[in-house]
């Protein structure tokens, strides 16, 4: 094997770390929330059986 090709290999081993290192760090990274869990929590901030969105049934002994 030639010089240029063990470049060659080492820069390709270099760009596939790379790229694994940033699709780890992107799946690390907290997400916005959607547009449906900020439906889903006012849903349950304004329902009337809930408490902070626990249903009052479940805080009673």
């Amino acid at each position: 094997m030639s010089i240029s090709q063990h470049l060659n290999s080492a820069l390709l081993a270099i760009i596939a770390v790379a790229l694994v290192v940033l699709a780890v760090d992107q799946l690390r990274r907290p997400q916005p929330p959607t547009a449906n869990d900020i439906a889903a929590a006012v849903a349950l901030s304004q329902a009337q059986n809930c408490v902070n969105g626990i249903p009052k049934a479940a805080l009673e002994p």
